[in-house]
């Protein structure tokens, strides 16, 4: 086949450089996958997905070859090199976690400013991207004729815009969303910034206090029921943030704590509590043999009856920011309650 015009010359570079790239691209994100228990998974599948995924890449320049064409069309150009920039933003986001946790080379890079939610975030736009510009460069690549002429400042200029674009728009998120992310509030009123400064000592006493607060809460319940040593701790557990904080890719936490009663709790014992409840401001929903009572900030109480004569009592309190792994480590050390302790209404098992 003839030599392309020199006028073609930016598009005959990239067209030459596309089976490389799609080859080594893919074959880069396998051979860098963070060191995990993964990583050998991958490695063996990598020798069937890396030949495939580099099939798929050239498949549309295969099509644009059966159709006359000699160089990349302008139109393919910016979808092609944002699809290579895409393989480029995954490698970077790969990290693993676990008894082997390691970090991105995003995260890296960034001196740890991403949070782990957000650096996936940017993996899976990467990914979605990735597969949109292939798919429109395929279908171009069916429709769009053959180049026969052009001006080489104009390939020139879609090649560097499209080569640039990528990364500042990168490192532009990269930098500013997490500063966006600090500013955001836990159902406290309380930035992530200000509470994830503190030291992680301090953090662990704030811990330790909401523990003692949500259990406040709870016995204020337990006593409208039945004021006695009655009681026998049930669950007592700190959860993973409810999604009005989770969902930003940050760490927070909540306390779910629970009593049972061994009684079975009367309706009219029920509906005094869950009407008492609703006069405080409480969102109540009763159900076929208990209710739930809610309130805006995400706090949650739950009365069931449960079978041999218990009721069970729940509360769940509104999240927090905080590093839940460390704080758990620090302060968490009551795992497992007392089975057969009966607890007054108004006492609880200690951290």
């Amino acid at each position: 086949m003839d030599e392309p015009r020199s006028d073609l010359m930016p598009a005959a570079s990239l067209w030459r450089i596309w089976p490389w790239a799609a080859c080594l691209l893919p074959l880069l994100v396998v051979l860098c996958y963070p060191r995990s228990y993964e990583q050998g998974i991958v490695y063996v599948l990598g020798v069937v997905l890396v030949p495939c995924f580099g099939i798929l890449g050239v498949l549309p320049r295969w099509v644009l070859r059966k159709r006359g064409h000699q160089v990349v069309p302008i139109v393919v150009a910016p979808l092609l090199v944002l699809h290579w920039w895409c393989w480029v933003i995954v490698l970077l986001t790969l990290d693993s976690s676990g008894d082997i946790s390691t970090p991105s080379l995003l995260d890296t890079l960034t001196a740890g400013k991403l949070t782990p939610g957000l650096n996936l975030l940017f993996g899976q736009c990467a990914f979605i991207v990735g597969v949109g510009t292939w798919l429109m460069s395929l279908i171009f690549s069916l429709f769009v004729r053959p180049q026969r002429g052009g001006s080489p400042r104009r390939q020139w200029t879609v090649i560097v815009v499209s080569l640039v674009a990528p990364i500042m728009l990168l490192v532009t998120a990269v930098f500013v969303t997490p500063l966006v992310v600090d500013q955001r509030k836990d159902s406290t009123g309380e930035t992530l910034a200000v509470a994830m400064n503190r030291p992680i000592e301090e953090q662990a006493e704030i811990f330790r206090t909401r523990y003692d607060e949500a259990q406040s809460a709870l016995a204020v319940v337990r006593a409208a029921i039945q004021p006695s040593a009655d009681w026998k701790a049930w669950d007592m557990q700190p959860l993973d943030g409810d999604t009005s904080c989770s969902s930003y890719g940050a760490e927070c936490y909540r306390f779910q704590v629970a009593f049972a009663l061994n009684r079975q709790v009367t309706q009219a014992e029920m509906k005094m509590l869950h009407q008492s409840l609703e006069k405080q401001g409480w969102e109540v929903s009763v159900g076929s043999a208990g209710f739930t009572a809610v309130l805006a900030d995400g706090e949650r109480v739950t009365v069931s009856p449960r079978e041999g004569d218990i009721t069970r009592v729940e509360y769940t309190s509104q999240s927090w920011w905080g590093d839940h792994e460390k704080l758990f480590e620090l302060a968490w050390t009551n795992n497992s309650p007392e089975e057969d302790h009966q607890y007054a209404e108004d006492e609880w098992p200690p951290l």
